[in-house]
């Protein structure tokens, strides 16, 4: 991973790094960063019809617990509001869909991150 990256740096190279991991699993990326009134949705995809609203979470070190122990019942919310907003503004989209997270934590023993994926959340 380089030198030191600042939160915004960190959580830029998180999203990246989900991101080939869906398109190696067999998903389609639709959009990155989608803002919403609600927030912002990391990544939008499809795969088999079924459009996945995926939050990425990265983390250096687990001091504050795992990635996915960010995901908190208000965050969760805001995503699935977010993910409504989007169908509503874009009716071309209108199979099933779920919110997946994806958790990549980071150690300084590995030469790659783990990278976890949650799905239906």
């Amino acid at each position: 991973m380089g030198k030191k990256k600042t939160a915004k740096e960190l959580g830029k190279w998180g999203e990246n790094l989900a991101k080939s991991f869906l398109e190696e699993k067999g998903y389609q990326v639709i959009y990155c960063n989608y803002f919403t009134e609600y927030g912002e949705i990391d990544i939008i995809a499809n795969k088999n019809d079924h459009v996945h609203f995926v939050e990425v979470k990265t983390r250096r070190t687990k001091q504050f617990g795992h990635p996915e122990e960010a995901i908190t019942n208000q965050k969760l919310a805001h995503m699935i509001d977010s993910a409504k907003a989007f169908l509503q503004s874009h009716p071309e989209f209108d199979g099933d869909w779920q919110m997946d997270v994806i958790a990549i934590q980071i150690s300084e023993r590995k030469d790659s991150p783990d990278i976890r994926l949650f799905p239906n959340v």
